[in-house]
């Protein structure tokens, strides 16, 4: 029989055989579920645990989240952090994007400058320069404006004037 030359009666007669096939390995499959039940109910009752009641073995759980290796990289706030904290200057979502490869961060990502201006946006470490650009909140290893004050202020006590000291 060619491919596309049967006839209907062939195609039923076909179709019958692999219907008779498919039920002999369905109750030849019910047999061995059988015997297999009892092999279990017997390994079990020699290691002394009760015998399972009909339930087939769960699956194991598969864990959720992250994969562990993932987790090892880099973010892409903390790539984002050092490509600002290298320029020195404003910068915006594009060229942050064009420029994360060099930091080593890779992502597969359609909406690539989308997610870079959420980060930029909604993480107080950046500080929006002007629209679309922004920096680092500091420069690393230079303490913020207000304690910067405060060390200055601990470090030269002003004067007291001729006035207030004592004679």
């Amino acid at each position: 029989m060619a491919k596309g030359s049967a006839t209907i009666a062939e195609l039923k007669k076909l179709l019958a055989q692999k219907q008779k096939q498919l039920t002999k390995l369905a109750a030849t499959r019910k047999k061995l579920d059988a015997q297999l039940a009892k092999v279990d109910s017997g390994i079990a009752e020699l290691k002394g645990a009760p015998a399972p009641r009909g339930r087939k073995a769960a699956a194991p759980k598969r864990r959720r989240g992250r994969p562990k290796e993932r987790a090892r990289r880099m973010t892409l706030k903390d790539a984002i952090a050092q490509i600002l904290g290298g320029t020195g200057k404003a910068v915006g979502a594009k060229e942050i994007a064009e420029a994360l490869p060099s930091v080593g961060y890779v992502s597969k990502s359609k909406n690539l400058i989308t997610m870079i201006s959420g980060t930029l946006s909604g993480s107080p470490e950046f500080r929006r320069v002007a629209r679309g650009k922004y920096r680092l909140q500091r420069r690393p290893g230079r303490p913020p404006a207000g304690k910067r004050a405060a060390a200055k202020a601990k470090a030269k006590p002003k004067a007291k004037p001729a006035s207030q000291t004592r004679a």
